[in-house]
């Protein structure tokens, strides 16, 4: 069989894919298409905010969809200084929380994407 070459321009480079199938330069649109949707998912991921408060709001924690701790507030009016192991629990649970809560974010964003990703060979 010969051998040939299709080049695939797109937004952020150049793509060239060597094949010895038509149906090969259908699967390398499709893999442009794919990641340019990853790249624009994780995007959005930035964007998100998760905000979870332990303490009855003694303690509010605000996590991003990409998993990265973004503010952390404590109202001191409702923490005992006294008592810095109790604030030390409200912290854990706000960051655990949180941090939960933003991998879910992420994989229900994410879930349409994966059942593509085996095309792409990752």
């Amino acid at each position: 069989m010969k051998r040939s070459q299709v080049t695939i321009l797109y937004k952020s480079g150049i793509l060239v894919v060597n094949t010895y199938r038509k149906g090969v330069k259908f699967m390398a649109f499709d893999q442009v298409k794919m990641m340019n949707n990853l790249r624009k998912a994780q995007n959005e991921l930035k964007k998100e905010i998760i905000e979870v408060e332990a303490g009855d709001g003694a303690v509010v924690v605000q996590v991003t969809g990409e998993l990265k701790v973004k503010k952390i507030s404590i109202d001191p009016e409702q923490v005992d200084t006294d008592d810095i192991e109790q604030l030390e629990h409200w912290l854990e649970i706000a960051l655990r929380d949180g941090l939960a809560k933003a991998q879910e974010v992420a994989a229900e964003k994410m879930k349409p994407l994966m059942g593509s990703l085996g095309n792409l060979g990752l």
